[in-house]
């Protein structure tokens, strides 16, 4: 069966994302990409309110700007949310909540 993913690009009202999560989830996809655009809403609020909604689909950010975001702020929100729920990945990584610590993408 082949894979598919979702991606939300921060232009939906920020009480609606645990429910659009919850959607993708529901629909089987197997990833929800995370977008980072100006002016729109934080990725890794967005990030951390799908985890917290859902169970098992996989949570990636997508490529954050250095220029408008600190290059180490944006590994520690990485960190933060795969140390917490360790679903969070990149298109180099793929996690799962059941695997252990070795999981984090910081080393």
């Amino acid at each position: 069966m082949a894979e598919f993913g979702i991606s939300m690009d921060g232009r939906a009202p920020i009480a609606d994302i645990p429910a659009q999560a919850c959607a993708a989830e529901e629909g089987g996809a197997s990833t929800l990409w995370i977008a980072c655009h100006l002016y729109l809403r934080d990725p890794v609020t967005m990030a951390a309110l799908a985890l917290g909604a859902t169970r098992r689909i996989k949570v990636a950010l997508m490529a954050m700007s250095p220029y408008s975001i600190h290059p180490v702020v944006i590994a520690m929100a990485a960190a933060g949310c795969d140390a917490t729920i360790c679903r969070i990945g990149s298109a180099p990584m793929r996690t799962s909540r059941d695997s252990s610590i070795a999981c984090a993408p910081i080393r």
